[in-house]
């Protein structure tokens, strides 16, 4: 009886150790994706406008 106590307990604590890596990774993701918004922002403004148009794709690696 007491096994299956500390099973449960140890069972319980890797669930919400789970739960908090998956929770901070999503907030990883989202702040991933809203900087990349802000960089293709950046170079639409500041890069794109001093390169010819038939360079659009060289204009992103740089």
């Amino acid at each position: 009886m007491k096994t299956k106590k500390k099973l449960e307990g140890h069972l319980h604590r890797v669930v919400i150790v789970q739960v908090i890596t998956l929770i901070s990774t999503s907030f990883g993701l989202v702040a991933a994706l809203a900087w990349n918004e802000a960089i293709k922002e950046y170079v639409d403004v500041f890069i794109k406008p001093y390169f010819a148009k038939g360079l659009g794709v060289i204009s992103l690696f740089v």
